[in-house]
């Protein structure tokens, strides 16, 4: 999940759409999603993870980093369909 989130932003960073200010409604979570990922990861491949109290709060973690960064791709999503039919490129919007 982690290197999907990764993947996720580094094709939308290279995306050749110009970037907005509006653009950081979806950036925001997404990178502070992927920074609790991270975090997640840290704990659980610590020794003390077998503890059943701190894998329970990795698990937590990681499924709140899961959650914001899912957030932020689906804003993006929406970001980038508003700015295409703006723009009028899609068919018969």
């Amino acid at each position: 999940m982690l290197a999907f989130s990764l993947g996720f932003v580094t094709h939308w960073a290279a995306n050749p759409m110009p970037w907005g200010f509006y653009d950081l409604v979806a950036v925001v979570p997404i990178l502070f999603g992927i920074a609790l990922q991270m975090r997640a990861l840290s704990m659980l491949l610590d020794m003390s993870s077998l503890r059943r109290q701190i894998y329970e709060r990795a698990n937590r973690i990681f499924m709140a980093g899961l959650i914001l960064t899912a957030c932020g791709v689906g804003l993006a999503i929406l970001l980038d369909v508003f700015a295409m039919s703006a723009k009028g490129a899609l068919p018969g919007v």
